[in-house]
């Protein structure tokens, strides 16, 4: 069953509206993270489709090249070229969402390689979607207004063009989470996304209580991940 992230919508069909949910207990550690090849490692779990307002949030640390063929598309949609994420070069990421492709080019941040970097996506009510790069704004753009199909975090084409690197603490909201990007980068350590207002639709933790092979949402849509051509965590983590 798809996952529709309606502004404003209540949780029908694992959907969820602004600031529903249950906070779990203060006590949170973050010791593991998934690593990726860049060939055929990657998580999928049954399509999330963004539509209207949402934010994205996750941890990567890229050791891959820079390459318009392979291993820099973090996640997306498998088997065609309609939604992804890219990082094109240390200063370019490539949203494409629903055909609608547009190049992000920052002209004050740079993205680290072989390093913890923290990204958010964040599309508001009047359709301008904003890059944070740890915790400052990348670039921002407008006209982004097609829904964003996701269904993967790695490999996202037939082709192999997936992520080479580490992925963690991966979360999606169905809510404007702007004043909230401080908080969630918190000086290059993740903490509790449970803390927040606006609780996550979908947060997969990549390996913290979870058992391989499944990356358990956290969040409340109960969209749980599977880890295909890999099976164990990685200790290498944001610090």
């Amino acid at each position: 069953m798809a996952n529709t992230i309606g502004y404003g919508q209540g949780a029908v069909n694992n959907t969820i509206g602004y600031g529903q949910g249950a906070k779990e207990g203060s006590s949170f550690s973050n010791l593991k993270s998934i690593e990726l090849d860049g060939v055929d490692d990657f998580v999928s779990f049954s399509d999330i489709t963004l539509s209207g307002v949402f934010s994205i949030s996750f941890w990567f640390k890229f050791t891959g090249t820079f390459n318009v063929s392979g291993e820099s598309f973090i996640f997306g949609e498998f088997g065609n070229s309609n939604n992804y994420l890219q990082l094109n070069s240390a200063t370019n990421i490539i949203l494409r969402i629903g055909r609608n492709s547009k190049t992000y080019t920052s002209t004050t941040q740079t993205i680290s390689q072989n390093a913890w970097n923290h990204l958010m996506i964040i599309r508001d009510a009047s359709n301008v979607t904003t890059i944070y790069l740890n915790g400052q704004v990348f670039k921002f753009l407008s006209s982004q207004v097609n829904d964003w199909k996701i269904q993967r975090i790695g490999r996202v084409w037939n082709a192999a063009r997936g992520f080479l690197g580490g992925i963690d603490e991966f979360a999606i909201w169905s809510s404007d989470l702007t004043s909230d990007v401080s908080t969630i980068y918190n000086s290059g350590v993740p903490n509790n996304l449970n803390d927040l207002s606006s609780l996550p639709l979908h947060w997969y933790r990549c390996g913290d209580n979870d058992t391989a092979p499944t990356l358990t949402d956290n969040g409340s849509g109960g969209n749980n991940g599977t880890m295909t051509n890999f099976s164990t965590f990685s200790t290498d983590v944001p610090t």
